[in-house]
């Protein structure tokens, strides 16, 4: 019980970075209040779309050549993925081809963020597509899982 509430902690303390002034502005969508009960498939959707909303962003990023905008959007996704993964009730938690999935996404955006940094577009392409690469297979993988009743 005492992880969990330290989690509660982490997670409201990580979800106030996405509310604050913080390094990671704001995106045109509203501020994303981290759930303290784990994931339904409602809440889950909501949080694949403001996924899916800074991948869009990181893509404009790339083809403007905006870089410090790929930054800040491949923080936000860490910062999702790493409250949704933690909030989620997922069946497929502890089988190695999510959990390899879930490496490949914090991995393109890790890179994401290093070649945003460094002002190498070619790199942010690269961990883009590796990006995108992990997003289509964990679906797969979801999609492929029976649901239970």
């Amino acid at each position: 019980m005492k992880m969990r509430s330290r989690g509660v902690f982490i997670a409201v303390a990580l979800g106030g970075l996405l509310t604050s002034g913080s390094p990671v502005p704001q995106a045109a969508e509203p501020p994303v209040s981290p759930p303290t009960a784990p994931l339904g498939e409602k809440e889950s959707a909501k949080w694949m779309q403001r996924k899916l909303h800074a991948s869009q962003e990181i893509l404009a990023g790339l083809t403007s050549g905006d870089l410090k905008a790929v930054e800040n959007e491949a923080r936000r996704l860490m910062v999702f993925n790493l409250l949704e993964n933690w909030l989620r009730d997922n069946p497929l938690a502890n089988k190695s081809g999510y959990q390899g999935q879930l490496n490949a996404f914090e991995f393109a955006t890790k890179e994401l963020v290093r070649n945003s940094e460094t002002g190498n577009v070619d790199g942010a392409l690269e961990a883009y597509i590796g990006l995108t690469r992990s997003c289509v297979e964990c679906h797969k993988l979801i999609r492929d899982v029976p649901k239970t009743p």
